[in-house]
């Protein structure tokens, strides 16, 4: 097989090819305008693997695919920018050779993507599975450096359909009197004091040394990317006292895949220790739903745990959430990328 050539994924012609290759897993009406449409409001990237002999002037199928990656932009609170891989795909006929020989080209215009908009992470949620072990070993190969985060720090993935986050908003969690919950519009205003809970977070969850964040890639990244607003790295809300002091916040972001569409990953919610069991915590994660349904009508949620953390499970397991089993993480680190 000739080397690739990899193109970005950037046209209706494109976005039709993307239908057609998953038609089987997004067989809707709507589906194939509804990825044309997130393609245009740039709520994903991506970029397509063809033999590098094809004339470029040419109109491609689905058949001239070898192989492609789609991603969004995403949120660390410890690391501010990062990627998450939201599709990976190859054509079935491919060896594991070629494989390979792909994947390593398509990391290498990830990373060039990520440097190129000072990105840190690259991450990607893919089922440890005997389906997936090929994919598994590339990604864990030297070669390319990717770690399994969940293995590594025992980290857990859960999700809300939306019929849960529905239920979860539709029942009563009143904001207790004398607290205020508030949709963060100026981020000078709070950055300061979100980035000191993002501290006690980390130190909560004993992984202090990996916290960078600083008030001012807060405040970097709450900009909107484009006039529509809605194309900024992550939005918060924040929890106010009687003496208007920031006492928990949450942070959150517009996720993406195929066959669902838009999601939203939660980031962070917390809320201090000496205000919690006020029904603060509950309050907060259903304004933030009710702005996810609002902003990005949304068709999921989700986010991360470790194990360790049996009081936040439990909580999650009360709400209707549901663990995502054999769901990893895996992850490019920042070292990696830039080295």
């Amino acid at each position: 097989m000739s080397k690739n050539k990899i193109i970005q994924i950037q046209n209706k012609n494109d976005a039709q090819i993307l239908y057609d290759l998953n038609i089987e897993k997004i067989n809707r009406n709507d589906a194939g305008s509804r990825l044309l449409n997130d393609l245009n409001k740039q709520i994903f990237y991506g970029y397509f693997a063809i033999d590098s002999e094809l004339e470029q002037n040419n109109e491609l199928s689905k058949d001239d695919i070898n192989s492609y990656v789609l991603f969004y932009h995403s949120y660390s609170t410890w690391q501010n920018r990062t990627i998450h891989i939201a599709d990976l795909w190859f054509k079935p006929s491919l060896s594991d050779d070629e494989k390979f020989s792909i994947l390593k080209e398509l990391r290498t215009q990830l990373f060039i993507y990520a440097r190129k908009n000072l990105l840190n992470r690259v991450n990607y949620h893919i089922y440890d599975t005997n389906e997936n072990k090929q994919l598994i070993d590339c990604l864990l190969n030297k070669e390319l450096g990717a770690v399994n985060l969940s293995l590594l720090e025992d980290w857990l993935i859960y999700e809300m359909n939306i019929q849960v986050m529905k239920e979860f908003i539709s029942k009563d969690y009143p904001i207790p009197e004398n607290y205020k919950i508030q949709k963060v519009t100026e981020i000078k205003e709070y950055a300061s004091d979100i980035r000191d809970l993002i501290v006690e977070i980390a130190i909560y969850e004993k992984m202090l040394e990996q916290c960078q964040m600083t008030s001012e890639y807060l405040i970097r990244d709450y900009k909107y990317l484009n006039e529509n607003e809605h194309n900024r790295f992550y939005e918060s809300m924040v929890v106010l006292n009687d003496q208007k002091e920031v006492i928990g916040y949450a942070i959150y972001y517009r996720s993406y895949e195929v066959e669902r569409g838009v999601g939203c990953y939660l980031e962070d919610l917390y809320i201090q220790e000496k205000y919690r069991r006020k029904g603060l915590g509950g309050a907060l994660w259903k304004e933030l739903i009710k702005d996810c349904l609002d902003k990005f009508n949304v068709n999921f949620m989700q986010w991360s745990v470790l194990a360790w953390n049996k009081l936040a499970i439990d909580f999650y397991h009360k709400c209707g959430a549901r663990h995502l089993k054999d769901l990893c993480l895996f992850r490019f680190k920042t070292e990696v990328i830039y080295q």
